[in-house]
């Protein structure tokens, strides 16, 4: 299912605290589905690598006691556990967020631990894993009662990615996540990504053979987006080929140059000329919004194309 609808979905398993795996290709939103999940409930977000950690760090460090001449285990301290304190929410600029009081620190209801890479991690973490998926324990410490647990990994064949033990699928809900450009995804890439994607689909994700080949999917597009915002709001061919693929970037900057003269259709005349009007409508479909407002604009039958376009988009009948 696409990213909306994953999302909604691990709404539902989120309220249920019933622990969920997103499945789907590399840099398909898996990580930043987790973290709008978290702002969502304003729930702390803890994204963890199970492949990148040690078993010790599930089960706990030996910790000698002198006094009882044994040993324990003590917890990692990046895991909330019972009787931990709600951390504080912090702005964006660093400071401390505050109630309406403007004394009293605001905090967190939660946190949400997502393990990522899951089914590429060795045998002996997801065997470590057990006791916190299955108990929800570190060691001999229970977890926060607020902690709610989710995992992410690739399709099964992708790269290093292998399939779950049996024991482990049967205790998680799944969902599998496809590529397809949503309203969320339009929202964090920008419009005029969104307009080039709408219009040239097979760059949504199109994974290479080739080795050390960078390739388009959404995490390789929202670095365009960042790249762009950081550098005047736009990106040289070079910049581009280096983070989406040659194929990719020659498409988008073709793109751009006629997007400019859309733009300037849009901002400078009342009526779309017909010759042009083909185009004015796959680039505002992008956003049944802004279709719907230019809608007005279109003459003679591409009036009537443009409104039917726009119920289609409302109905979700269109792609």
């Amino acid at each position: 299912m696409n990213f909306d609808k994953a999302f909604d979905l691990a709404i539902t398993m989120l309220k249920a605290n019933i622990m969920f795996a997103l499945w789907g290709h590399p840099g398909i939103g898996k990580s930043a589905l987790g973290q709008l999940l978290a702002n969502k409930f304003e729930l702390f977000f803890i994204d963890m690598r199970l492949g990148q950690i040690d078993p010790v760090d599930l089960n706990g460090f030996v910790h000698k006691n002198e006094v009882a001449g044994n040993f324990d285990y003590l917890p990692w301290a990046r895991f909330p556990l019972e009787g931990a304190e709600l951390p504080i929410m912090y702005g964006p600029d660093g400071k401390m967020l505050v109630e309406a009081d403007g004394l009293t620190p605001r905090r967190y209801k939660g946190w949400l631990i997502m393990f990522d890479e899951v089914n590429t991690a060795p045998r002996q973490n997801l065997a470590a894993a057990y006791k916190v998926f299955l108990d929800r324990m570190i060691g001999q410490y229970k977890l926060h009662p607020r902690v709610r647990l989710m995992m992410g990994g690739n399709l099964v064949g992708e790269g290093l990615a292998g399939a779950l033990p049996s024991p482990l699928v049967s205790r998680a809900a799944h969902i599998v996540m496809t590529p397809e450009l949503t309203p969320t995804v339009r929202q964090i890439l920008g419009p005029s990504i969104s307009a080039f994607l709408t219009n040239h689909p097979k760059f949504i994700y199109l994974e290479t053979n080739e080795p050390n080949t960078p390739f388009p999917t959404f995490r390789t597009w929202e670095m365009v987006r960042k790249h762009q915002l950081a550098n005047g709001g736009s990106s040289s061919l070079e910049a581009m080929s280096a983070i989406v693929g040659s194929a990719a970037a020659v498409s988008y900057v073709s793109f751009a140059m006629q997007e400019q003269e859309l733009l300037g259709y849009l901002n400078g005349v009342e009526a779309f000329p017909l010759e042009k009007s083909q185009d004015l409508l796959d680039y505002l479909s992008c956003d049944v919004v802004q279709l719907e407002r230019h809608l007005h604009r279109f003459v003679a039958e591409w009036h009537t194309i443009a409104s039917v376009k726009v119920e289609n988009l409302k109905n979700g009948t269109t792609p």
